[in-house]
């Protein structure tokens, strides 16, 4: 047994490898730093080895369940592209190994292959999410700029139920045209990777399978993550706590506890047919969903110790729900953001779990990495022994 684990190790490390070589020294050291700030509180050399930055909140879709239309109206101003240049000069600088860049709808901004091409120059991994709307315009210059990996929402195999849920007319057809697009565009290249992403709700859960078929052929990756009803769960619940998703169709997106054994039915049947779905982030939708308690007390967060978030107006945050604001960009540089007295604050409150908010999405799938591997692996035995 222990010789399979270890096999399955290897085999996990080796596909990391494969999947994410670009800078992974960079990223390796990046993350030793990061780790040396967690365990023994050491002031940070390195900057963040994650940074998601939502390059705007603007959004030419209106899905139902998100209102990141009631932040563009709310934000002061955008970010220039000389200060975007700035920001990722500052990521490169402070070693940050990989860039997610998201919004609202990224191919809206017009300057956003000359930001990928900058942060490849130091050599980040680059990814992008788009709802592939404007996909098939810009594939060229994405292609160009070097973007090492496009995640494309898409919520179910039936197009017209994800059109008019993003409202969106012809939305599903024009991703694919722009993947088509990409294709050509690649002329046989690997870059970017394509993955098709499906946000599950109750609408669509049981079309997974039909999904994967439908679609794997097409794509590099198939990517699923559960819906959230916002950064705060009904336990945890506090006025600090900025409720980003506003899930207005209840009855149709949001599950009820009547769901769990179907829900269950469902996922065990395609942990069976599938084995990369077959992994500890997924196999905890269920209990994301239906029983969030468990999840409080089997996973930490390590936001803010290997992961920073930059919005629109550059403005900072330890992760992607915008729980606490850590400074600006525009009023100070990245490393002073990362080793100053806020930062340090929210390290704190989640290195001791007296945070009052619970996720799973994007980064939480670090998270439960982390604390299979740095908590019971590494920190249980000293603890143990202490």
């Amino acid at each position: 047994m222990q010789s399979q684990n270890a096999l399955k190790s290897i085999k996990a490390a080796f596909d990391f490898v494969k999947e994410y070589h670009t800078g992974i020294s960079r990223g390796i050291i990046t993350f030793l730093d990061n780790t040396l700030v967690y365990l023994y509180n050491k002031k940070p050399s390195r900057g963040p080895m994650f940074v998601g930055w939502n390059v705007l909140f603007n959004c030419n879709a209106k899905c139902s369940f998100c209102d990141t239309h009631a932040l563009h109206e709310n934000l002061d101003r955008e970010m220039s592209t000389e200060e975007a240049m700035s920001v990722v000069k500052q990521l490169g600088e402070a070693g940050t190994w990989h860039l997610s860049l998201t919004g609202g709808e990224t191919l809206l901004r017009g300057d956003l292959p000359e930001i990928i091409k900058a942060a490849k120059k130091y050599g980040m991994y680059v990814n992008v999410n788009t709802n592939g709307a404007l996909l098939a315009k810009k594939a060229q210059r994405l292609v160009d700029s070097g973007l090492d990996s496009l995640i494309i929402s898409l919520d179910s195999p039936d197009a017209e139920v994800h059109d008019s849920a993003r409202e969106i007319p012809r939305l599903s057809e024009s991703i694919f045209r722009g993947i088509e697009a990409v294709r050509k565009a690649q002329q046989g290249g690997k870059k970017p990777e394509i993955t098709l992403r499906m946000v599950i709700s109750k609408q669509n859960y049981e079309s997974i399978d039909e999904y994967i078929q439908k679609f794997r052929p097409l794509v590099d990756k198939i990517a699923i993550q559960p819906i959230h009803d916002g950064v705060t769960v009904p336990k945890f619940k506090n006025d600090d706590n900025l409720n980003l998703f506003n899930i207005k169709e209840v009855d149709t997106y949001q599950f009820e506890d009547k769901d769990r054994g179907r829900f269950a039915e469902v996922f065990n049947g395609l942990f069976e047919k599938y084995s990369w779905l077959d992994k500890p982030f997924i196999r905890d939708f269920e209990n994301f969903i239906f029983d969030k308690d468990a999840m409080w007390e089997k996973y930490k967060c390590y936001a803010g110790y290997y992961y920073l978030v930059v919005d629109p107006s550059l403005e900072t945050f330890p992760c992607t729900f915008f729980v606490q604001k850590t400074g600006n960009l525009r009023e100070q540089k990245l490393m002073d953001v990362w080793r100053g007295e806020k930062m340090q604050a929210w390290r704190e409150i989640v290195k001791n779990k007296k945070n009052t908010c619970l996720c799973w999405c994007g980064i939480a799938e670090v998270n439960a990495v982390l604390t299979k591997k740095l908590e019971n692996k590494v920190l249980q035995p000293f603890s143990k022994h202490a």
